[in-house]
């Protein structure tokens, strides 16, 4: 039976930190402050889904209210990668660059207008989560990371379903989160490659940077070519990554 104890305690320092992060986020502006923020709300939404998919009670593990807050700081942060795209590929376009900036500072005085209420719904989702009466098997847990690496093999599987690759990323995210929110001995058992998929899910999200900035681009473009040339390059770099997930099994 997996010790909820210190499942409870991750979810805690998540929900302590989101607060903090929000606060901090609203004193002085910085896109390192909004990806914590980000990152919070996601360990605690992996987290939340391994809970609804592996205890024996069926419980009602919901973060509703989160999703206001995620969507809002995913609006800036999408923004901010965009502006961070143009930059990084020495894409020259005045009007695009500051048509995000206009949403960066919008949205983000928006966010902090709203932090009282975030912060009193991530005070109630602390709460309102507690596992104090929850039992999980230690075999419910394998299985939910069994299920979901068959899903991602078919993900990968030829021929090429660019489509899935980004959904894909965001299983195995929610995986290598949930994963740090488990006893020691548990994630041994369950011998899931955090190196393989983290870099696979790196270079996925890699890929998918190239293309917005591709499409932030006229065909016409000269850098249009030496960026769809970086897109074929890593996208063969990831069919060899994935050419080994058959070998990446878990117990």
């Amino acid at each position: 039976m997996a010790k909820t104890k210190k499942i409870q305690k991750f979810l805690n320092l998540q929900w302590d930190e989101m607060r903090n992060n929000l606060d901090n986020l609203c004193i002085s502006w910085n896109g390192e402050k909004l990806h914590n923020l980000r990152l919070n709300a996601k360990k605690t939404k992996a987290v939340v889904s391994l809970l609804k998919n592996c205890s024996s009670k069926k419980r009602k593990f919901s973060i509703k209210k989160l999703k206001e807050l995620f969507d809002h700081a995913g609006e800036i942060r999408t923004a901010q990668l965009n502006v961070e795209a143009l930059h990084e590929n020495n894409i020259q376009n005045e009007n695009l660059e500051k048509e995000q900036n206009v949403i960066i500072e919008r949205e983000s005085d928006e966010l902090c207008k709203r932090k009282k209420t975030y912060s009193r719904n991530i005070k109630k989702l602390k709460k309102s989560i507690s596992l104090r009466s929850v039992k999980i098997k230690n075999r419910r847990i394998k299985s939910y990371y069994q299920e979901s690496l068959e899903q991602l093999k078919g993900n990968f599987l030829p021929p090429i379903k660019e489509d899935l690759w980004h959904e894909s990323r965001k299983i195995i995210k929610r995986l290598l989160f949930a994963l740090t929110a488990l006893p020691k001995n548990l994630q041994q058992e369950i011998n899931f490659d955090k190196k393989y998929f983290d870099e696979l899910q790196d270079k996925i999200g890699k890929w998918h940077d190239t293309i917005i900035a591709l499409n932030m681009l006229p065909a016409n473009d000269p850098g249009y070519q030496l960026l769809d040339n970086k897109k074929q390059m890593q996208l063969e770099e990831l069919v060899t990554l994935t050419n080994s997930i058959n070998e990446k099994a878990v117990s």
